[in-house]
């Protein structure tokens, strides 16, 4: 679907068998950097991942708890 202003990624923990969780924030930054220009105010980026460590001028959300369906 295309739902203007809101994209949303999840990262995957592992891409050909390789740990991607010091990487994220290589993906992440661009999006950071985008959505701080005027013309994406109002926007939101939502990216799921393994770690975001140092990462300034977003809003982290920690889950703790494993939720899977039946």
């Amino acid at each position: 679907m295309h739902y203007p202003g809101i994209s949303i990624i999840d990262l995957p923990g592992d891409f050909l068998g390789e740990s991607v969780e010091d990487k994220e924030n290589f993906i992440v930054q661009p999006f950071i950097e985008l959505l701080s220009t005027e013309p994406f105010e109002g926007a939101q980026v939502i990216i799921t991942g393994a770690a975001f460590d140092g990462l300034t001028s977003v809003r982290r959300q920690t889950l703790r708890e494993v939720y899977a369906g039946q």
